[in-house]
């Protein structure tokens, strides 16, 4: 009678790729549809809009005499470690978008756990002199890509910029 044997390979691919699935897993949040923003940075003349909710990647804003607004897009989002620790980060890529075709863009950090999520810090990344093309984690670090490379470190509350 002859003897079966496993496919070796195939059970270590199983199980490495069990393994590093379960090492940095994705967490189900939709910052597209998202509630938990704080006010964006940009502004028009002295008015700032409010914290908002995404929907759909989008929020709208008008001034009060409602002559002007701006709209503020989802751009990326980046799942990782920041801190040091076993604690998972998102950054956020957000930009505004304002009616005289110019535009800002900035990075929201949250610390994520459990399916929520709670701003932890955020960092200006671009306007439309210098756009950012990427913002990512990588190892403990957030990096921005602009016209240069920038790179920050999460302190506390703060994105400090770092060498590396």
């Amino acid at each position: 009678m002859a003897r079966r044997s496993f496919p070796r390979k195939a059970i270590l691919g199983a199980l490495c790729a069990l393994l590093l699935g379960a090492a940095s897993p994705a967490p189900p949040l939709d910052f597209e549809n998202f509630a938990g923003y704080p006010a964006p940075p940009c502004s028009i003349g002295d008015e700032h809009p409010p914290a908002f909710a995404l929907a759909h990647g989008g929020y709208s804003w008008s001034t009060k005499a409602g002559d002007s607004g701006l709209d503020v897009q989802f751009r990326s989002v980046s799942f990782g470690h920041l801190r040091g620790d076993a604690s998972t980060q998102a950054a956020v890529l957000l930009g505004c978008d304002f009616p005289n075709a110019m535009f800002d863009q900035w990075v929201d950090v949250f610390d994520v756990a459990a399916g929520t999520a709670r701003f932890a810090a955020s960092v200006g990344a671009g306007s439309d002199d210098d756009p950012t093309r990427s913002a990512r984690i990588v190892g403990n670090r957030l990096v921005v890509v602009m016209g240069e490379k920038k790179i920050y470190a999460l302190r506390g509350s703060a994105l400090v910029r770092v060498r590396r």
